[in-house]
């Protein structure tokens, strides 16, 4: 008669026990892949939020102003010596607020990646800027971004935050970026060395880069495009683009002793000047 019991032999008893073992274990395998996965999961969908929340944050700061304003919105932040035009009056080494009297006021509005405000800089803007330091005129600067480059807006932006800083370092900057304009524009780190290079300190340099006023430039551009009295007689307007007492004048700049004896028989600015 068998000794084998009515629950199997031995060995089936073990294999059978191997078989539910190897279930259990392969259960739990399964169990800790899936709780893998959903760290996973978890983990991918933070970084997800994270980021999209960044995104969106960014994109409140430096979101596109209305191309339709004619004066600057109340989020926009507008430098403390910016005029309601977005111009910054220079006059005997100062940026002021309040226009000079009994002297012509040269407006001149400017685009970092036009190729034509490079020449005007290399040829004009150190002389006029002498001018205006020695109080024979008012120089009023309009850094604006109206041909479609981001670095039009980030260049006018550490510009303008320049100016409004120190006007003379902030006329060196510009001279500096004009002098290095290229196709690529200028990134952080170019005009970071840039502002060290002319002694820039670097408190004032991190908020030169910082953007805060790249809304600002944006701002100012919409504006200057939708002034109509600015416009040449074809309706058209471009950089750089100069004004004389509030009226455009269209002054051969690229003969420097002939724009300079046209500005010598200028008459002093008959009142303000609208911004």
């Amino acid at each position: 008669m068998s000794n084998q019991s009515a629950g199997g032999s031995k060995a089936d008893r073990r294999d059978a026990a191997r078989e539910r073992a190897l279930a259990i274990q392969k259960e739990q395998e399964r169990r800790e892949k899936r709780s893998r996965l959903i760290v996973l999961i978890s983990v991918i969908a933070g970084v997800v939020v994270v980021a999209l929340l960044a995104f969106f944050i960014l994109n409140q700061q430096k979101q596109p102003v209305d191309p339709n304003v004619t004066s600057f919105p109340a989020d926009v932040d507008v430098p403390s010596t910016a005029d309601a035009s977005g111009g910054f009056t220079l006059f005997k080494g100062e940026a002021v607020t309040t226009q000079p009297e009994g002297v012509p006021v040269v407006d001149l509005y400017l685009d970092f990646m036009c190729p034509h405000c490079a020449d005007f800089e290399a040829l004009n803007s150190g002389w006029l800027l002498d001018k205006a330091d020695a109080g024979e005129m008012a120089y009023r600067v309009h850094p604006i971004a109206i041909l479609g480059s981001p670095h039009s807006v980030t260049i006018g932006a550490a510009f303008a935050s320049l100016l409004e800083t120190d006007p003379e370092l902030g006329m060196k900057f510009g001279a500096a970026a004009f002098a290095a304009q290229n196709t690529g524009g200028l990134n952080e780190a170019t005009m970071r060395s840039m502002m060290s290079d002319i002694g820039v300190p670097s408190a004032d340099i991190d908020k030169a880069v910082s953007g805060k006023y790249e809304r600002f430039i944006q701002a100012a551009s919409n504006i200057t495009l939708n002034n109509e009295s600015l416009r040449d007689n074809e309706g058209r307007f471009g950089t750089p683009a100069l004004f004389l007492n509030g009226k455009r004048w269209d002054v051969n700049w690229t003969q420097v002793d002939e724009f300079k004896a046209a500005l010598a028989d200028a008459a002093p600015a008959s009142g303000p000047i609208g911004d």
